[in-house]
């Protein structure tokens, strides 16, 4: 499966992400506080690997600002 959404900066993708009922829950839930991709998993109740894409969506278009959290045992995530 392709993702077929237009180029980047185009107004046609942001409509087409806005229009996506994944894309939208994660902007809901990113709205208030900064959120890893696990943490998405489990608040929109999607699938580990639609959420990355989503969210590289969302950057890409930027909708949503990809950040690493640093944590104190080593282990980064992505938000």
């Amino acid at each position: 499966m392709t993702d077929q959404h237009q180029s980047c900066d185009s107004p046609e993708s942001v409509l087409s992400a806005l229009a996506d009922d994944d894309c939208r829950a994660i902007l809901v839930a990113t709205a208030d506080e900064p959120r890893t991709v696990s943490e998405l998993v489990d608040s929109c109740g999607i699938p580990m690997a639609t959420a990355y894409r989503k969210v590289d969506r969302l950057a890409d278009i930027d909708l949503l600002d990809e950040r690493i959290r640093v944590k104190p045992t080593g282990r980064n995530s992505p938000e």
